[in-house]
């Protein structure tokens, strides 16, 4: 019988806290190697106080951390095996890049030739070719980056924490930056830990999420599994399911009917999954449609309701629109006017619906 692997990470049971103020309560996570895990959350949730316990910069109360089985929660950082890029680059401004590159490499004794040899392949590697004399305080906000992604990657961690890397970089070289960094990551096989506020970051670079809420892992998944199952009202609005629908369920005539609160005259006959009583329904603007409804509108539920207000923020316009006392936000090709009557479709494979107590 075949044992599984060794997780690159593993938490159990963590806890850290500041002064009396308690952060994290009993965090588990496993990280397994060659993974890329992004960890999301608002401001305060703890994403930071988790990332920095890892890495040794904030002690844990309780818990364990391992590192491909060996017990580091009692190392300093330095001995941790890890490697840490932070959001301000955290680079020696009176040192050339390669001098912040090979900083760590001297710490461990490495020869003099030896560091030029692997500071010359990480430079060709990050894209930094002829930079190497060069001081950091001369270079661009995307090529201090790569120095501080380099200076991380120099001492070959088995696990790379990155908290926020790219936030403090203008949009067209966080994009590039983010195709980068998982490209290497993918090419070297080390496994990530990446902290990020941008949800659309998380999506498209980690092959699994987390999402915290108060210092807890509230849904842990893949990208497509957090964002089209999420598991309560929170995560559904985190991901961006903004529009709301107060729903409620019954029976007539032995079928099963659904009634939008507040418009009245809208009770529909339901097909999907049972429910009874009252709901709320969460559904994200990318999933409403402002078309024709088709001819068969079993599987939506068809509002009918008037634009009223319009932007542009390139590639497609973004509407509210207001259906009686609803408004919901959605998105189209097509360009409306305001006040312009419209009907919405609201498929309900695409519907979330929670118990609206816990809404």
């Amino acid at each position: 019988m075949s044992q599984s692997p060794v997780a690159a990470i593993s938490v159990r049971g963590l806890r850290a806290g500041y002064g009396a103020s308690s952060i994290l309560h009993g965090v588990d996570l496993d990280v397994a190697a060659g993974e890329f895990i992004a960890i999301l959350g608002s401001s305060g949730c703890g994403k930071t106080t988790l990332l920095r316990t890892i890495a040794g910069f904030h002690p844990l109360t309780d818990g364990s951390i391992s590192l491909f089985g060996r017990d580091v929660a009692g190392l300093p950082p330095e001995k941790r095996d890890m490697a840490m890029v932070f959001q301000s680059y955290a680079l020696w401004p009176h040192m050339t890049v390669a001098g912040n590159m090979g900083y760590g490499l001297k710490l461990r004794g490495w020869s003099a030739s030896a560091i030029a040899a692997k500071i010359d392949s990480l430079l060709s590697l990050l894209g930094l070719e002829g930079l190497g004399e060069r001081k950091v305080t001369q270079l661009s906000g995307g090529q201090r980056q790569r120095v501080a992604l380099g200076r991380a990657l120099a001492i070959d961690p088995k696990l790379l924490l990155l908290d926020e890397p790219l936030s403090n970089l203008d949009a067209k070289v966080r994009l590039s930056l983010r195709y980068e960094l998982k490209t290497l990551q993918k090419t070297l096989g080390f496994a990530a830990i990446h902290v990020t506020h941008d949800r659309e970051e998380a999506m498209t670079m980690a092959d699994r999420i987390i999402i915290m809420d108060k210092g807890r892992i509230a849904q842990i998944g893949t990208p497509e599994d957090v964002y089209d199952h999420p598991v309560s009202p929170f995560i559904a609005r985190f991901m961006g399911a903004d529009n709301q629908l107060p729903l409620c369920f019954m029976q007539k005539d032995g079928v099963a009917h659904v009634r939008i609160e507040g418009l009245e005259d809208h009770v529909l006959r339901w097909h999907g999954r049972p429910y009874e009583g009252t709901k709320t329904g969460y559904i994200n603007e990318e999933a409403i449609s402002l078309v024709e409804p088709d001819t068969d509108t079993n599987q939506s539920i068809i509002l009918k309701g008037h634009i009223s207000s319009r932007a542009y923020p390139g590639g497609q316009y973004r509407y509210s629109i207001a259906c009686g006392p609803y408004h919901f936000s959605a998105t189209s090709d097509h360009l409306f006017a305001e006040g312009e009557p419209v009907e919405l479709r609201l498929p309900l494979n695409r519907l979330h619906i929670f118990d609206t107590q816990t809404a």
